[in-house]
């Protein structure tokens, strides 16, 4: 009897105990299965801003922060986007007024909390343009200057847009994505881990640069070389440099159709741009010839053909991954073009009276320049232009790495302060706006939901995740990238400049 008793004790022991093991376990997978869907939740609401953003910043032109939200299943998600402002710090026309800043929208910064029950899970990314659009507005669209054509900004369709960087953060500490105090605290936390995510880059390069270990221990003079390559490039700037190169090997422009996306890089030539020759010619070569000025004569390789059009571009530049200055080396030819600026005192019609005068003398077209005199030359910088015939996109080359540097620059991206205490003179100054320190975003746990009329309601689980301006004033005219000549009459002076 007591055995009975001692069997039926321990029995009852063994199933209480498998049933608490099997209880735990499956508490602890709905656990799991909550907090997966949390982060589901929170990508997908991530994925349709990006997508949205593509299109334009939805939210208007009147505010700098927008949301979306969406109940989907037992949970949902909601999306705070902040635009990033930055100022263009050379005086520019955009809509017919100049500027002597610019502001411009450097990124979005979103932020998605996703929450499956009591679950919840919050990630960062931030959307990135090149070239920047204008800060004002609701395109997404970057602003240029197109070639030869002066200050003058416009926007254009050929504008790189990607959604990156995307990152899980602790969802206690930053959960009120709501509160701009606590997205600032987000952009601080991602801001430390910039310059780690491009090491991390390079380090698995050199890795997985590194041969077997089975391997015998002589290897090639290039392998050698490779490896040594990878090793120094991580550290900064090499890493960053690094990072840069092999995206812009590899990377593929929006819009490129998918039976070309495999060969698409294949298929891009690149440009220098070049302005036409500007100014009277034989008028500048006949005022150096008196003067002693040397007459240089430019011949830059201004084409790199596909399908190596970017070796041709770095062998061209000399640039290493390695240079310091690697963005601007390969984005400006700094010797494209030259430039002249001449002036005179005074135009005759008699030889005599300029030999009279005891100054130096040119002769054109049957008249005599007197108190001649010339500056130059003066090297005028151009860019280079990649031309995708996949997507029949023209991009400029420090368009392409300015838009990979986003992916860890945080110095020249401000963020709005709430009270925006910013001084500004309108006249020459970019409109910029004020922003609202908080954002009401309904769908926290525990709350009811508002659903945006124009977001899908999601019924099931989502799927897995270069010169300055030309001056024109008499007597002495500014060197820009379009020059005028400008002459004055018999016995007044006068000054010249061109360029080509």
């Amino acid at each position: 009897m007591a055995v009975a008793v001692i069997g039926l004790i321990l029995l009852g022991i063994g199933v209480f105990a498998m049933l608490f093991f099997s209880g735990s376990q499956t508490r602890s997978l709905q656990h799991d299965l909550a907090q997966w869907q949390a982060r589901e939740n929170a990508m997908s609401g991530l994925k349709i801003a990006g997508e949205r953003l593509r299109d334009g910043r939805w939210y208007g032109a009147s505010t700098v922060v927008g949301n979306l939200m969406a109940k989907v299943g037992q949970g949902g998600y909601v999306v705070v986007c902040e635009d990033m402002r930055r100022f263009l710090t050379e005086r520019v026309t955009y809509q017919g007024k100049e500027y002597d800043k610019l502001a411009l929208l450097d990124r979005v910064d979103v932020f998605a909390r996703g929450h499956s029950g009591k679950r919840t899970s919050v990630l960062y990314a931030r959307f990135i343009m090149c070239p920047d659009p204008a800060f004002m507005g609701t395109s997404t669209n970057g602003l240029v200057k197109p070639k030869g054509a002066g200050d003058e900004l416009v926007e254009t369709k050929d504008t790189l847009k990607r959604l990156v960087r995307i990152t899980e953060l602790p969802e206690r500490k930053f959960q009120d994505i709501s509160k701009k105090s606590v997205r600032d605290a987000i952009r601080w936390h991602i801001a430390e881990k910039s310059i780690e995510f491009v090491k991390n880059y390079v380090n698995v390069r050199w890795q997985a640069s590194l041969p077997p270990s089975s391997s015998t221990t002589t290897i090639s003079d290039s392998m050698a070389d490779s490896i040594m390559d990878n090793y120094w490039g991580a550290s900064s700037p090499n890493a960053e440099n690094q990072f840069i190169h092999d995206r812009l090997y590899d990377m593929l422009v929006e819009g490129t159709p998918i039976p070309q996306r495999t060969s698409a890089h294949q298929q891009r030539s690149i440009e220098l741009e070049k302005d036409p020759p500007s100014g009277n010619k034989s008028l500048i070569v006949a005022l150096c010839q008196a003067t002693g000025t040397p007459i240089v004569e430019p011949n830059p390789r201004v084409s790199f053909p596909a399908p190596k059009a970017l070796d041709g571009l770095h062998s061209e530049r000399s640039t290493s991954v390695a240079d310091s200055k690697y963005h601007h080396n390969l984005s400006y030819n700094p010797k494209a073009q030259v430039a002249y600026r001449a002036k005179w005192g005074s135009v005759v019609s008699d030889l005599a009276q300029a030999q009279a005068s005891g100054s130096t003398y040119a002769t054109h077209g049957g008249k005599y320049y007197l108190n001649v005199s010339v500056s130059g030359p003066e090297d005028v910088a151009k860019p280079y232009w990649l031309k995708d015939p996949a997507t029949k996109s023209e991009l400029r080359v420090d368009d392409i790495l300015g838009f990979f540097e986003k992916y860890f620059r945080e110095g020249t991206s401000t963020p709005l302060s709430d009270n925006f205490a910013e001084s500004f003179d309108e006249s020459k100054v970019g409109p910029s706006l004020s922003d609202s320190a908080e954002v009401e975003v309904p769908g926290k746990p525990g709350s009811s939901w508002e659903n945006n009329p124009e977001i899908v309601i999601i019924p099931g689980p989502p799927e897995p995740l270069p010169g300055p301006t030309s001056g024109n004033t008499k007597g002495e005219e500014s060197v820009g990238n379009v020059i005028h000549v400008s002459t004055g009459g018999s016995g007044s002076g006068g000054s010249a400049s061109g360029g080509w």
